[in-house]
């Protein structure tokens, strides 16, 4: 299957099968705990751990010394290899000697540094004259890399009867070793991915197991930054705990429902990979949530926003779209998710998940930025009106008739999970004028207000727009599986280009909500990517699962999508 087509293609199931495995080799150290962010990562930096203690004022001054009822002493200590990579072993060396009279026993090296093992000396008993060599180990840690190297420390050679002599190690330097080991090598394409929850197992995990292959194909000293509404995978957070355990600095941002609230709406394997890789955001990997919006006053945090420094061959990949990290997402939702490879997005997008790190409201939480190509409104935008909607403004320049395609009549379709509010009351009315001037427009929804429903589906003027409902309904009335997407896709005349083929894409519904919770939409200029929209506008248009609105039906409920019925709804 296509990255956006509907029928998968038989020659990935290999891939995908390899997709589901996790793992691979294990660096020094239990996890990235305590790496320093990657570089060359464009913007932030992580604060590294804390240096390992280093000896007392005498490592400064190394001497020899003893005690004991009988003598010995200890030559000068060497480290082989001088240098290290994090993670790799240096071994010390000393000559003991006996210089008393009596036969020393039981000898053995010991040092101060306990990340490893104590020494050993090749003979452990020692007449009066004799001498023998003996060693100790240790393995250089993040903490060494962010300290400058391997600290002096004492080493002492001691007796079974206490007689013991030391003297210092010699400071190694210690550099960071970022040899890929990573268990896959997988590098994603830069195109729009779909999942359908009522296809094979191939098209309904294509985005699941696309970012499951993108987090086993990034190796050591590289990062992954992910802020998402719902986490609730075990899959996924095996994956995320390798990556942190292999050295990749892993940093993940979830809404507060997956840890507090209602048993429904929480997530058991995002509180694993919380108690897994830590919370505290001074470490190099970290899981945290944020209890409303992270950006802003109130509302939730709703994005889903997955950054990878390096995955396979390319660096500064950047995924936005509609789905979560969950089951629910491929098992029972369509969505979408939208891959980009340009380091000038990836830092415009990390500038914006340092602040979300940050849990405060941003002095600027509206941002809308243009990056190679691709423009991105971040939210929250409290206050926002019909006037200063960008959506609406966007919406305003589409002209229905002097297209250059489709017999001069410009296409839009709109793909919207929940679509109501005054928010959605005005961009209905936006969408009904469309049609009204002649645009050849077709809706398919979820869930949808009553007001909104009346203004779209209204026989008047040009009659009713054509309208497809994606939902599936267990037997008491609820609902089962859904539409998830949120997205406008439009080719003809946009201004004054008849040529015009622009997508709008992301998080946002069309309600109030939207402006009050971290939210994004991508702005997207180009053909080939309407096309792949419009096409899977098609596929879920003609499925099975889709229905066509009742004239008279009314929604019997309040729709509130920030509270738990629909947070647990989300996340199983």
């Amino acid at each position: 299957m296509t990255a956006h087509g509907f029928r998968p293609l038989r020659t990935w199931t290999a891939a995908l099968v390899l997709a589901l495995t996790t793992g691979g080799l294990t660096s020094a150290g239990a996890y990235a705990d305590d790496t320093p962010s990657p570089s060359p990562t464009p913007t932030e930096q992580t604060q590294p751990a804390s240096p390992s203690p280093t000896p007392s004022d005498e490592a400064s001054d190394p001497v020899s010394g003893q005690v004991g009822a009988a003598g010995i002493s200890v030559s000068s200590i060497t480290a082989s290899p001088t240098s290290l990579l994090t993670g790799q072993v240096t071994t010390y060396t000393t000559t003991a000697k006996n210089t008393g009279s009596t036969t020393l026993t039981g000898l053995r090296a010991v040092h101060d540094r306990t990340d490893y093992r104590s020494g050993w000396c090749v003979a452990t008993t020692l007449s009066p004259g004799q001498q023998t060599v003996c060693h100790a180990v240790t393995r250089a840690s993040m903490a060494d890399l962010a300290a400058g190297g391997v600290p002096s420390h004492s080493m002492t050679v001691v007796a079974a009867d206490g007689t013991k002599a030391y003297d210092y190690t010699p400071k190694v330097p210690v550099s960071r070793d970022c040899s890929n080991n990573a268990p896959q090598a997988y590098t994603p394409m830069d195109t729009s991915w779909f999942n359908y929850p009522y296809g094979s197992a191939e098209s309904r995990n294509n985005i699941r197991l696309m970012v499951i292959r993108t987090i086993n194909s990034v190796p050591q000293c590289q990062s992954i930054r992910m802020a998402v509404y719902s986490l609730n995978d075990n899959a996924t957070v095996d994956a995320l705990i390798a990556a942190a355990k292999r050295g990749v600095s892993v940093n993940v941002i979830t809404d507060g429902h997956n840890v507090r609230g209602d048993k429904a709406t929480q997530s058991p394997s995002f509180k694993r990979l919380m108690a897994t890789i830590g919370s505290s955001t001074a470490r190099a990997s970290w899981a945290k949530v944020c209890s409303a919006s992270c950006r802003g006053t109130g509302g939730n945090h709703h994005d889903k926003l997955y950054l990878f420094s390096q995955a396979g061959t390319k660096q500064w990949v950047s995924m936005a779209g509609s789905a979560n990290l969950t089951i629910k997402a491929s098992s029972g939702q369509w969505n979408h998710l939208d891959t980009y490879t340009s380091a000038a997005t990836f830092s415009y997008y990390n500038d914006v998940f340092t602040q979300l790190r940050a849990d405060r409201p941003a002095a600027t939480p509206y941002v809308d930025r243009t990056t190679d190509g691709v423009r991105t409104w971040f939210f929250p935008k409290p206050g926002a009106s019909a006037a200063t909607d960008p959506m609406m403004t966007a919406l305003a320049s589409i002209g229905c008739t002097g297209s250059s395609y489709n017999g001069g009549r410009t296409i839009v379709r709109i793909g919207m999970y929940a679509w109501y509010e005054d928010r959605g009351l005005w961009l209905a009315k936006r969408v009904r004028a469309l049609w009204n001037a002649g645009c050849d427009i077709a809706v398919e929804y979820a869930i949808m207000g009553n007001n909104v429903k009346q203004i779209l589906y209204s026989p008047a003027g040009r009659g009713r727009i054509p309208m497809r409902q994606v939902a599936t309904y267990y037997k008491d009335g609820s609902v089962a599986n859904y539409d998830h997407q949120k997205y406008v896709t439009m080719i003809g005349r946009y201004g004054s280009n008849p040529s015009s083929a622009i997508t709008w894409t992301g998080t946002t519904n069309w309600s109030n909500f939207g402006f009050s919770s971290d939210e994004l939409t991508q702005v997207w200029s180009g053909a080939t990517r309407a096309a792949i929209y419009r096409t899977a506008f098609a596929n879920v248009w003609r499925g099975p699962h889709t229905r066509v609105p009742s004239p008279t039906s009314k929604l019997g409920v309040k729709i509130d999508l920030g509270g738990p019925n629909f947070r647990g709804f989300e996340n199983n």
